[in-house]
């Protein structure tokens, strides 16, 4: 309700409004029109949908926090590491890559890209796929409805590398295991979740993508369209896919494709829980 009331006040028709209202919390990628640019009519209208893509990539515990007047800043720095990624990729880009794509599409595009949700109207003719497609398997929080590898996996893996190399080099040295310098510690079962996420992420892609090229799909566009089914994100032009046709796909990659998606947004963890829980006890 709080996003069809912002979407209401910049003059979205109210389908329209509800439509997309259920794309965003649930970082899906439908949308009730052929493109987003018949939708999206000015800049503002680009940059209040850019800032409700952002509700899926944050706890979404926080808007009830601040509601609730129980926010405090020590619980949300994986949020705020998001936020200063988001800001800093949209000014980099727009003054250094694609200034002509403007600064509110490229917003959108960031916060499209790690909301996994792939909605854009990304018009330029510079190909960052790849760069869009990285920020997709990122991901946003870890408590959020975005799918994707996760942040604080990733800052677990480059921290926890950085620290065994830094052993190497001065052993006797104390070896901060801080999760972003708060209180709270990295210990070994992080470490194994988060590597674990890794291999399982990594070998789903090869799987599905070998799958993919039965069918006559270019290596590109299937180790591609494995990175958007495992983190349930549209194809799009952001991405170099947007006129794929799903419709000439044979049966096998229908299913193969669908089954992907439910592993994919299915945290791996919780499977290997369960498998454990029913079938391999005592």
């Amino acid at each position: 309700f709080f996003t069809i009331f912002l979407y209401t006040l910049v003059d979205f028709r109210l389908f329209d409004s509800f439509n997309i209202a259920f794309t965003a919390i649930s970082s899906g990628g439908f949308i009730p029109k052929n493109n987003l640019t018949s939708i999206l009519q000015d800049n503002l209208q680009i940059f209040v949908l850019s800032l409700t893509l952002m509700l899926p990539i944050f706890n979404f515990f926080l808007l009830y926090d601040i509601f609730t007047r129980q926010f405090s800043l020590r619980s949300y720095y994986e949020d705020i590491h998001l936020a200063f990624l988001i800001l800093t990729l949209t000014l980099l880009f727009y003054f250094f890559i694609i200034p002509d794509e403007g600064f509110f599409n490229v917003l959108l595009s960031i916060t499209s890209s790690i909301s996994t949700s792939g909605i854009s109207n990304y018009s330029s003719s510079v190909d960052l796929s790849l760069f869009f497609i990285l920020l997709v398997i990122c991901g946003g929080s870890l408590i959020s409805t975005s799918s994707g590898y996760k942040y604080t996996r990733i800052y677990i893996l480059l921290k926890t590398s950085y620290q065994e190399i830094y052993k190497l080099v001065k052993p006797l040295n104390v070896i901060d295991k801080n999760l972003y310098n708060s209180d709270t510690k990295i210990d070994d079962q992080d470490v194994k979740i988060a590597f674990l996420v890794f291999l399982f992420f990594i070998l789903s892609i090869f799987i599905l993508s070998a799958i993919l090229t039965l069918d006559n799909i270019t290596f590109e566009n299937s180790f591609k369209l494995s990175i958007l089914t495992l983190t349930n994100t549209t194809s799009s032009t952001l991405y170099g896919i947007d006129n794929f046709s799903f419709f000439d796909l044979n049966n096998f990659t229908k299913v193969s494709l669908i089954i992907f998606m439910i592993i994919g947004r299915i945290e791996i963890v919780a499977l290997f829980y369960l498998i454990n829980r029913f079938i391999f006890k005592e």
